[in-house]
């Protein structure tokens, strides 16, 4: 479900637990999320934790910069 996983991704960041983002951006990815989408779940958080979340955008951002893992995921495996 990409609305759960663009939700526990703003968790993720608004917590600062940003080794779980590149695995939830991939799935909510294969679930047809857009990075505008995933850069707005990782915003969410902003008021409440502050310049915290943006570190996160970096995390997300290695997923749909690299083309291997970007090939990856449209690949039908």
């Amino acid at each position: 479900m990409k609305t759960g996983e663009l939700a526990y991704i703003a968790v993720l960041a608004t917590l600062r637990l940003e080794s779980g983002i590149f695995f939830h951006v991939k799935h909510a990815r294969m679930l047809g999320a857009s990075l505008d989408e995933v850069i707005n779940a990782i915003l969410i958080g902003l008021p409440a934790a502050g310049n915290a979340v943006i570190k996160s955008i970096f995390f997300q951002q290695y997923y749909f910069v690299t083309p291997v893992k970007v090939s990856a995921i449209f690949s039908s495996n």
